[in-house]
């Protein structure tokens, strides 16, 4: 991806490759992709070979956008393809696309993917009633909302609310800058703590939630945060009054209820978003 060169290609050969920004993911935003790179080079210059971007999306501008130029530059070439990764929240209402109103190629809409057996369970048990403990792990970018993590903190302040990832948020004890999530990583923080929270406001799909609901937490996040089983706790990304009371009632909850949403969130990782599944998806996509 941030290679710069131009590779051979012969008239078969396929290329599949994800955009840059321009000054990296790491920058803010910029208007438009990275024109020296691998991928953006390939996609303007071979014109007919079997091309694929493959990015994750929302339908927020500034997620997206800066790709625009690109994305109709891979729709004038007749074997593209366009392989957006996020959850079903973003393949419905496509009219709200930026990309809506562009000439794009062939799309297909994938969940994200992991192999659930690197993510044992190790979730068993929870604190008691009014003691449970909430945590989040990932970065403080806009579009995690994080701001919403600070608001309920704020409306919670006799509750133990933890964070791992990059930047700090308001009454969230930071553990750790980053982390590996092994297992054994994870079994002293579920030693510790109880409920993953994430009230990401345009995620493509926080793969956190995925290995947290492999690990055996009961989830609450919002719908964009990329899922929507039933089995996770809804959450607003602005109405913290109601994202207070959600909390409240998984304070409130018996621990049977709590491990019963635990195995159905399992079951539904392992069913629906398995790593073999994920790539066959794309595979069948490009005829591979």
């Amino acid at each position: 991806m941030y290679e710069k060169v131009l590779p051979r290609m012969r008239e078969q050969d396929i290329f599949i490759g994800q955009p840059l920004p321009q000054d990296g993911f790491n920058a803010s935003r910029p208007q438009s992709d990275e024109r020296s790179s691998i991928t953006s080079r390939v996609v303007r210059e071979y014109k007919n070979n079997p091309v694929f971007l493959i990015m994750p999306y929302t339908h927020d501008p500034l997620y997206v956008s800066w790709s625009k130029e690109l994305v109709a530059d891979l729709g004038k070439n007749p074997n593209g393809g366009l392989i957006l990764v996020g959850g079903k929240i973003w393949e419905r209402n496509w009219d709200k696309s930026p990309f809506a109103q562009i000439k794009i190629p062939p799309k297909i809409h994938v969940e994200m993917g992991i192999n659930p057996a690197d993510y044992p369970r190790v979730k068993h048990s929870f604190n008691p009633k009014g003691k449970r403990r909430f945590f989040y792990i990932g970065h403080d970018a806009w579009y995690k909302n994080t701001s919403q993590l600070e608001e309920i903190a704020k409306s919670l302040p006799d509750f133990e609310f933890a964070h791992i990832g990059g930047g700090s948020l308001k009454g969230w004890k930071k553990i750790d800058e980053f982390a590996s999530l092994t297992p054994q990583y994870m079994s002293e923080i579920a030693r510790n703590y109880d409920i993953f929270v994430n009230t990401s406001s345009a995620d493509a799909q926080a793969t956190t939630i995925l290995e947290n609901m492999c690990f055996g937490f009961p989830i609450a996040t919002t719908y964009e945060a990329g899922y929507d089983f039933p089995s996770l706790i809804q959450l607003s990304t602005t109405d913290t009054v109601y994202n207070t009371k959600a909390l409240l009632r998984l304070q409130d909850m018996d621990e049977s209820e709590l491990l019963e949403i635990a195995n159905v969130n399992r079951k539904a990782a392992e069913s629906f978003h398995g790593w073999s599944k994920f790539t066959d998806t794309i595979l069948n996509f490009m005829k591979i």
